[in-house]
């Protein structure tokens, strides 16, 4: 769907149509390839002219973070009729669909079909078009999108290439090494526990894991591993007044060991600094609570006489953001959240609850996204 769309937006045969963006395409691509997503996101935004040499993943990716990059740029009775189809398939892909969010996805895309004849006429009402109404019904059937998706098959394939060697018994070897990889996961919790740099050099040997990353690690618990060499600084005043929310009055030694790079619940996050110098933001996320934060650092902080992990970060305040339809009975925008940077605030690791995508508009102003189902794979 994305790609028939915005071959309409951007291929100049359609310059005297009222949806032809065309003249916009460099601005538009330049957007996109400002973007800075997760690393889970492998693929990142190429050029809208090199859009005949995408993959699947990389349209799939389109459609959602388009939606903010076209403000501005897509005429809005356009704008509004594809904020219906990334509504809908954003919630056919949640984690949890309910039969609320089904009967409104429902809705959106038999209206996006009906609008296509009216707004692109009906040359461009392909068979794929028509396929959207029967989205929710396989959905309802079979469960979320992405459990039917071929993507997770497609970025194993480069797996299965290293579980064999030769050409004989092909089958067999990749059996029998898969079982010893899945027994090697098994333990891969368990290894940021202190052990001596003999096993952990074994292990490397064994599972292949970047051994870059594992060596500098310090661990409390396996939900949270800091990485790299930790630095060792002193609070700022404003780091201190944000940690009286979970310490209270508690006398805290404002010396600590502070992480850039660190994982939690088995994600790598940077912090928004050292996300700043690479080409992927792995500071982004979303907290049990619902705020949503740019991470700065990991701190392991000396609370009686024992080491309590924080995460310090900045809030990203919620801005009023709304594209409610009267058809749906919904605000279609209702899975992108308008944020502007806040004041610094503390929590703890537990309250980590996914990554997220932040694009920022033509206009300036930064929306974020929870990635549908928290899939980021590509």
């Amino acid at each position: 769907m994305p790609n028939q769309f915005s071959r309409l937006w951007f291929d100049s045969r359609y310059h005297c149509k009222d949806f032809y963006i065309g003249n916009s395409i460099d601005n538009v691509s330049h957007l996109m390839q400002s973007l800075k997503p997760p690393m889970e996101m492998a693929r990142l935004p190429r050029s809208l002219s090199e859009r005949k040499f995408w993959k699947a993943s990389e349209w799939r990716n389109f459609l959602f973070y388009s939606p903010i990059i076209l403000i501005g740029i897509l005429p809005d009775a356009f704008m509004r009729h594809w904020w219906l189809l990334v509504f809908a398939i954003a919630n056919l892909s949640s984690s949890n669909i309910s039969t609320a969010m089904l009967t409104k996805s429902r809705a959106a895309l038999l209206k996006f079909v009906i609008k296509a004849e009216s707004l692109y006429g009906l040359e461009h009402l392909s068979y794929n078009v028509h396929q959207l109404t029967h989205l929710t019904q396989y959905v309802g059937n079979w469960g979320p999108l992405w459990a039917t998706s071929a993507f997770p098959f497609e970025n194993n394939n480069q797996v299965l290439k290293r579980l064999y060697h030769g050409t004989n018994g092909i089958a067999n070897q990749i059996m029998k090494n898969n079982l010893i990889w899945n027994q090697l996961n098994s333990i891969y919790d368990y290894l940021f526990v202190p052990c001596s740099e003999e096993i952990q050099s074994f292990y490397h040997h064994l599972s292949r894991h970047s051994s870059r990353i594992v060596q500098n690690a310090f661990s409390v618990s396996h939900d949270c591993i800091g990485l790299g060499q930790p630095q060792l600084r002193f609070l700022s005043d404003n780091e201190k007044a944000a940690l009286i929310s979970i310490f209270d009055n508690t006398w805290l030694h404002s010396e600590v060991n502070s992480f850039a790079r660190f994982m939690l619940k088995k994600k790598l996050i940077h912090s928004h600094e050292y996300s700043n110098n690479t080409k992927h933001n792995d500071a982004i996320i979303s907290l049990s609570s619902g705020m949503y934060v740019a991470v700065g650092s990991l701190l392991f902080i000396n609370v009686s006489n024992s080491k309590v992990p924080v995460i310090i970060g900045t809030e990203l305040r919620l801005r009023n953001f709304s594209i409610y339809d009267t058809d749906v009975r919904s605000n279609v925008a209702v899975a992108f959240r308008k944020v502007s940077f806040a004041n610094l605030v503390a929590f703890k690791p537990s309250h980590f609850e996914s990554k997220c995508l932040m694009i920022t508009s033509e206009r300036g102003a930064h929306y974020v996204i929870e990635w549908p189902g928290n899939d980021l794979t590509s």
